[in-house]
């Protein structure tokens, strides 16, 4: 499964009775280890990078000495605001409190150095311009801290204390709030954390830490929650009005806290809220970059999936040049996570294919049996049929509208789609193998299967070994064809293409197609192979299987190739047919379940079309590596 920071975490009464008793609670596995060493590299490697503290250890401050600290780390980084905005914490968090939501007061990053001193007893909320003492603070180890490492204590119910609410973190506040703590028998709880626990401790309650006597560093991200309806109130000290200007800019005293810097992160009775994750965004002039996107709860008929995986291929390198911005995209898997009014067949969790046919069901097209020509989701008639996209501006880029390339975008975290372009996945496949079906399967093997309906004994030639052309010569195999070339530059996906059923193979060269049709004669009976397939996705090789069929064969460029070719009128002669079949003649209903069924019973290989794997930030690389020929099918796998 991939990570889900909006997965929830149980809560029980018990627990709730004795945080409001306690005034803090230690959680076990709030955080998987993946999780952990996720996001605790980016946390912590940022931490130091912002850090600008010089002065060696001892000639530092008390408070100085406790921690280095970085705030908002969340404005920072697209990693660390997936981790601060996640509903998990957030939701513990309302849940604790007892509360209908909780907005972001702000996120620190603690990081304590080997020989790093105490953090002096004191309470948090001396810093914060607050009207009450529903705020929390989730403390979260990215590692697991010994007790020699100076794991946080607590001085258990000692919320209730108005002694020590006027000092600062200092060496008088350890000496005199640890003094009344003793006097009055408030128990101080001081323990290990094991990996993956996390404390909560309300504002009010005092708490300290000892000093790293091991010899790593303590890494701790810690996200301060308030109440959602959290009022600002007027400063009592330079610290408060220090972060009212900073943490809550262009709040007003006497009113709700609601900011750019303090947003809603948790409401209960909505099962789900605004995802915020990483996408690769095309900006319409040939280049990307990764941001930080929002996407909405899905509206009637729609569903956001959490992707796991997503292919790469020329077509995405072509949308570098779109009407920009534009999410990228078109190819991925990944599970179900929130499903919209009217929305019949899924379940949260669940792993799904996304396509982009993405049918009606209803329009001219789709009631003749070719859905993926359907009139709505080509915007024929938006006004009569309407759009196959999601609600408009249900995904945000810098909080303005965003599209999404086919109506998926699966380069992002989070993909807002249709319905109908969610196919559930059988038990058993891989969403990170199954990504590919999305795309590059479907068109090769349905080119042959459903649009040049090859039969067995026929013969095929096919341009280019990459994600298409090698499933075009996986349709050929499964249809029975007695001859099937396989034609490319490269050595490697030649072979790869022998492995996948191609009987003969062809090295390309710089010619002009002369050699490679006396060729493909020559293993042909003299006369062209009767179906042959342009997968390239190079223009200047558009019509190159004209040249390649015999008379009344079929020449079907199926890349999706862009820009100007150039085409003899005798290559047309005689009786030749040439077609530009869009995604393999797809009808979702009959060919997902169809492709699942030949890759259960070894007919259809996956796994080994794969032959690189980046994460998204990677994207220029695999992208490189794919115009370059050294890989044949690209996956960006989501961690």
């Amino acid at each position: 499964m991939p990570i889900d920071l909006d997965r929830p975490y149980p809560i029980s009464p018990e627990q709730v009775a004795r945080f409001r008793k306690d005034g803090f609670i230690k959680l076990k596995d709030v955080f998987s280890a993946e999780e952990l060493r996720y996001y605790g590299e980016e946390i912590t490697l940022l931490t130091i990078a912002l850090n600008t503290q010089t002065l060696p250890l001892e000639e530092r401050s008390t408070y100085d000495r406790a921690f280095l600290q970085i705030m908002n780390l969340w404005e920072e980084s697209s990693v660390a605001r997936e981790f601060v905005f996640g509903k998990r914490l957030a939701g513990i968090a309302a849940a604790l409190l007892e509360v209908e939501g909780v907005r972001l007061y702000h996120d620190q990053s603690l990081y304590k150095e080997p020989g790093g001193g105490i953090t002096p007893a004191h309470a948090d909320q001396y810093y914060w311009p607050v009207s009450s003492d529903r705020t929390i603070t989730a403390w979260v180890p990215l590692q697991a801290v010994p007790q020699d490492m100076g794991p946080l204590a607590f001085f258990a119910g000692s919320q209730h204390v108005e002694f020590g609410r006027d000092l600062g973190i200092s060496d008088e506040s350890e000496r005199e709030i640890t003094r009344n703590m003793e006097a009055h028998g408030f128990p101080v709880v001081d323990a290990p954390f094991d990996l993956g626990e996390v404390s909560f401790h309300l504002g009010w309650t005092f708490h300290r830490a000892g000093p790293n006597r091991s010899q790593q560093p303590r890494s701790v991200m810690t996200v301060i929650y308030m109440d959602r309806d959290m009022v600002l109130k007027a400063p009592s000290n330079d610290m408060q009005r220090h972060d009212w200007e900073r943490w809550c800019p262009g709040a007003e005293v006497g009113k709700v806290i609601d900011t750019r810097l303090n947003p809603v992160l948790f409401e209960r009775g909505v099962s789900v809220g605004v995802a915020v994750g990483s996408a690769a965004i095309a900006d319409g002039r040939g280049g990307f970059r990764i941001e930080t996107i929002e996407v909405d709860p899905p509206g009637p008929g729609e569903v956001r999936v959490t992707i796991a995986a997503a292919g790469v291929c020329h077509t995405d390198h072509a949308s570098l040049r779109w009407p920009g911005p534009l999410v990228m995209g078109h190819e991925g898997a990944g599970h179900v996570e929130a499903i919209g009014e009217g929305v019949a067949g899924l379940e949260v969790g669940q792993p799904v294919l996304l396509n982009w046919a993405i049918p009606c069901g209803a329009c001219f097209q789709c009631d003749r049996g070719a859905e993926a020509l359907c009139e709505r989701t080509h915007e024929v008639d938006p006004p009569a049929l309407g759009t196959s996209r999601a609600h408009a501006g249900g995904t945000r880029l810098n909080g303005k509208p965003v599209e999404r390339a086919f109506h998926l975008g699966t380069f992002s975290r989070h993909a807002l789609v249709r319905a109908e372009a969610v196919t559930p996945l059988p038990s058993g496949l891989p969403v990170e193998i199954a990504c590919v079906l999305g795309c590059a399967v479907m068109t090769g093997v349905g080119s042959v299967v459903n649009v040049a309906e090859v039969a067995p004994g026929d013969s095929v030639a096919v341009v280019g070994c990459g994600g298409v052309g090698l499933n075009v010569i996986q349709g050929a195999r499964i249809a029975g064809a007695g001859t099937i070339i396989a034609i490319d530059r490269v050595e490697a996906r030649l072979d790869h293409a022998r492995a996948l059923g191609a009987t003969h193979l062809l090295r390309a060269g710089d010619d002009d197609g002369e050699r490679l049709a006396a060729e493909v004669r020559a293993l042909t009976g003299g006369r062209g192979a009767d179906h042959a397939f342009e997968a390239t996705g190079v223009p200047a090789l558009a019509f190159l299987p004209l040249r390649l069929v015999r008379n009344g064969g079929n020449a079907l460029q199926v890349s999706g190739a862009h820009g100007a070719g150039s085409v003899t009128l005798t290559d047309f002669f005689w009786n030749k047919r040439y077609l530009a079949p869009l995604y393999g003649g797809c009808v979702p209903s009959r060919d997902f379940p169809r492709l699942f069924g030949w890759a259960a019973d070894g007919s259809l290989e996956l796994a080994s079309l794969i032959s690189h794997r980046y994460p998204l930030e990677a994207l220029d690389r695999a992208f490189a590596d794919m115009l370059e020929g050294r890989s044949t099918k690209s996956v960006l796998m989501f961690a």
